[in-house]
């Protein structure tokens, strides 16, 4: 999976669930960047959809 993003941010997400036992083992590499910082992490998967629910539940 991989999923880009470009405006005046720049946000990848990739992910490649088929290297790790399970696909809710698999981990998620994250970049987020603009012209003056560059961020990248890695985080698994479970707790990235976690974070997501959460964060659209706050917007609802």
């Amino acid at each position: 999976m991989d999923y880009q993003h470009i405006g005046e941010v720049f946000l990848e997400i990739f992910c490649n669930p088929n290297i790790w036992p399970t696909p809710f083992a698999a981990k998620v590499l994250i970049t987020i960047h603009d012209k003056n910082i560059r961020l990248t992490t890695e985080a698994e998967l479970t707790r990235i959809i976690e974070d997501i629910n959460q964060y659209l539940e706050m917007c609802i």
